[in-house]
């Protein structure tokens, strides 16, 4: 299993990556991380770049082969979306099991509570995000793990389906 961060993390939020990686160790949650891989390609494909996101795209599963990774997390929404959705559909031979960490954190919290070490009583207010939500379909998951956590859960009068976005476009 790889943890795969993306090329925006990588870049501008080395500090989300070591958040993430102790909670999946904190999780027992086993994974390999690499130091040398390459961008998902959304943002080629996004602008247009069709030929170089195809490129890239093979480029990218005959690395993970070459690392012989059979499943990713990963805590960039384009990047699940890319590979679990696009890379799928473009290529006939890939089948690399891709998971948000947000499902592994959940499973793993699900599946035993003891790792549950405080439970916070503060309101909170989660945004969905375009790739995770509206591009996914994953708006539950995350609701679950503050719910599980003790948070409050406030909606915003636009959610889910509906969420307006907040703008990023892909992390750009």
């Amino acid at each position: 299993t790889l943890y795969f961060p993306g090329c925006h993390s990588s870049a501008f939020s080395l500090n989300f990556i070591e958040n993430y990686q102790k909670i999946l160790k904190k999780l027992n949650i086993e994974f390999d991380t690499l130091s040398d891989f390459m961008c998902c390609g959304g943002i080629l494909d996004e602008t247009g770049y069709e030929k170089q996101f195809r490129t890239s795209a093979r480029k990218n599963m005959d690395f993970f082969k070459s690392k012989s990774t059979k499943k990713i997390i990963t805590s960039c929404a384009m990047c699940f979306k890319v590979f679990s959705k696009d890379y799928s559909q473009m290529l006939p031979d890939w089948d690399i099991q891709v998971e948000p960490i947000v499902i592994s954190i959940l499973n793993k919290l699900n599946a035993d509570k003891s790792h549950i070490k405080a439970i916070f009583y503060e309101p909170v207010i989660y945004l969905d995000y375009c790739y995770l939500g509206r591009y996914s379909g994953i708006y539950q998951e995350p609701r679950d793990i503050l719910s599980l956590l003790g948070y409050k859960l406030i909606e915003m009068p636009h959610n889910k389906e509906e969420a307006t976005c907040d703008g990023s476009c892909g992390n750009l």
